[in-house]
């Protein structure tokens, strides 16, 4: 039970026992390496060898690096030192898998983990461990708010980060996004501008979720999503823009913006909305939780 614990806790657990030896394994053990491999891994141990060097930015760098060249051993050593690196962070150790995984493009993460996974299953696991801790802090409901915050920063560095942080978060920045597109809100010209941009590029995914919110959020979110939506220019949203346009007590801000994604989507300015028909309706019904019991005209 304790080993069990252990492992659910820290995954690359099985790999700490390795690093102390690690060193003295030979690099052709399973297959000899090449002059350019080796000329690499000399290059990658020389470096990690100057005093201060086994960080463990350097050592997952240099573990990309060992692996892009197939110097799988070479790379499940390095990985094997920055487990006991993790190991003794303790309770830090996922804030610093998740710094790992900020600095990482995640397709070089999943490219190193299909590469030791079947040799070193520990090693497997850490590489995974890295690509949760990233992950997880993307998600970050607090971490996204700053971020969407920080759009109205007046240094371009801070701004490019923060846009960064939102654009790696995907449909999980929406949250975040959302209050900044809403016509209404008090935002400043070039954070609701740069909040566009993000929703826009999220393209047809962010459509699902929008509706969801549509349907089952806050009225007063609607405005917001509304104009979501249509930045996102999704495809078929007219019938579920009807319950926000023609319901009783749906908030002004919130009809008004059905109404002019009505009319961006080809009805006439002034032209009343078409009631839904049963289709219509059934999709109403679906969508729009908070008004499924209001009467229809």
């Amino acid at each position: 039970r304790g080993d069990a614990t252990r492992r659910a806790m820290r995954p690359w657990a099985g790999l700490v026992c390795a690093a102390g030896g690690a060193g003295a394994v030979a690099q052709e053990a399973d297959a000899p390496l090449d002059p350019i491999q080796r000329a690499g891994v000399d290059s990658l141990d020389a470096s990690l060898a100057l005093p201060g060097g086994e960080t463990p930015g350097a050592l997952f760098e240099a573990a990309l690096k060992a692996g892009d060249v197939d110097a799988i051993e070479a790379a499940e050593r390095y990985l094997a030192k920055l487990a006991t690196l993790a190991d003794k962070a303790g309770a830090a150790a996922p804030d610093m898998l998740a710094d790992l995984a900020d600095a990482t493009d995640e397709a070089a993460l999943v490219r190193l983990d299909r590469a030791v996974r079947t040799r070193q299953p520990a090693a497997g696991r850490l590489v995974r461990a890295i690509l949760d801790a990233g992950r997880t802090r993307r998600r970050d409901p607090g971490l996204l708010a700053k971020a969407a915050e920080e759009l109205a920063n007046p240094a371009a560095a801070v701004r490019q980060a923060a846009t960064d942080r939102l654009a790696r978060a995907g449909l999980d920045a929406l949250p975040a996004l959302v209050p900044l597109v809403d016509p209404a809100a008090t935002v400043e010209p070039r954070q609701r501008n740069l909040a566009r941009g993000l929703v826009a590029r999220l393209g047809p995914a962010a459509r699902p979720p929008l509706l969801d919110w549509l349907g089952s959020g806050d009225p007063r979110d609607w405005a917001g999503v509304i104009e979501a939506l249509a930045v996102t220019e999704a495809e078929g949203i007219e019938r579920f823009l009807l319950a926000p346009a023609l319901v009783p007590g749906t908030p002004p801000a919130a009809g008004a913006a059905a109404r002019r994604g009505q009319d961006a989507r080809g009805r006439g300015p002034g032209e009343p909305p078409t009631p839904p028909g049963p289709v219509g309706r059934a999709a109403f019904v679906l969508a729009h939780g908070h008004a499924e019991r209001a009467a229809l005209p």
